[in-house]
């Protein structure tokens, strides 16, 4: 066993188990159940579990995967989780996933066997992307496994191989397009070159590679 998560409550309550060998797991009545390759899931082992309600409220539980990014099951009925597929979820920085979290202004924070991603949702119900690794500031590139947690200001904390990372949630005035490049000086061998490229044009042309 892997993860564990308990949801529902008095007798509709139910234990969820992530594993590395039979899928997931279910336990009610003193009962284990499972729901693996056998039975037409995807996947016999799965990490890290977390529970997030779609847009119609639906129960989904987001599973990490050793080689299928994160699997979404409904379950709605418990007794037969049924596989999410849309929207379609972006590529992860690995398909080796550890896990999911939701951060403060609603991200998820995606974390692999070799880098992170952020995931602001769109409007749609897809997502955008923005994938992380050391040479971003990761103390490591790889993750590790449970150890992924929210705390109460929003902020998503991750556990790396080298130490631990923390993702902020984003501001409320956050601008998805990026701001304008603005040339506000150019040196080339000691002279100063910022009127030979545009700086008195205020900013840059977004299809511009080379100056």
């Amino acid at each position: 066993v892997v993860d564990l998560l308990a949801v529902g409550d008095g007798e509709q309550r139910v234990l969820w188990a992530t594993t590395r060998s039979r899928g997931l797991a279910r336990l009610r009545g003193g009962t284990w159940t499972y729901f693996g390759t056998r039975e037409g899931y995807p996947t016999d082992e799965y990490f890290g579990m977390t529970l997030l309600p779609d847009a119609g409220n639906r129960p989904v539980l987001w599973l990490g995967t050793d080689d299928r990014g994160l699997v979404r099951l409904d379950i709605s009925n418990p007794d037969k989780p049924v596989e999410v597929t849309r929207p379609a979820l972006p590529e992860p920085p690995d398909p080796y996933v550890y896990g999911v979290q939701r951060d403060g202004s609603g991200d998820l924070i995606v974390c692999t066997n070799h880098g992170a991603a952020r995931w602001p949702p769109r409007p749609d119900g897809s997502f955008d992307t923005l994938n992380f690794n050391r040479s971003d500031g990761l103390p490591h590139d790889e993750c590790n496994s449970g150890a992924m947690s929210t705390d109460a200001h929003g902020r998503v904390w991750i556990g790396t191989i080298g130490g631990a990372a923390v993702y902020m949630p984003r501001p409320s005035d956050y601008a998805r397009q990026p701001a304008p490049l603005r040339l506000t000086r150019a040196l080339s061998a000691d002279r100063d070159r910022t009127a030979e490229f545009g700086a008195s044009q205020g900013t840059l042309d977004d299809a511009a590679q080379t100056l």
